[in-house]
């Protein structure tokens, strides 16, 4: 992963963890500098999914996930959430692998 790539991940943790009020605050003057590229998509799916989310969405026990995940593809939790682009990498491997979900 690139800085930059790292860098707007950042960026759109911090500004999803803002309260909807300050964001609302700080949207013009973000739009007045052009720097609104950076901002994650309003219309976009939430960058987070819980662990209970993705065993939903998998089919699996949060209980494997948590402790097979980590290992199997190398991606590890935030607060028991996980980034939903690490969630599509799984998914595409999985299915790679032949996995249905």
């Amino acid at each position: 992963m690139s800085w930059e790539e790292k860098l707007q991940r950042l960026v759109a943790l911090l500004w999803e963890a803002l309260p909807e009020a300050s964001r609302s605050q700080l949207l013009p003057a973000i739009h007045q500098l052009g720097a609104a590229w950076a901002l994650p998509d309003s219309e976009a799916q939430p960058i987070w999914m819980t662990t209970v989310e993705v065993a939903l969405e998998f089919k699996l026990s949060p209980a494997s996930i948590r402790s097979n995940w980590p290992r199997q593809y190398g991606i590890r939790p935030t607060n028991d959430r996980w980034l939903r682009e690490d969630v599509e990498l799984v998914r595409l491997k999985r299915r790679l692998k032949g996995h249905v979900a």
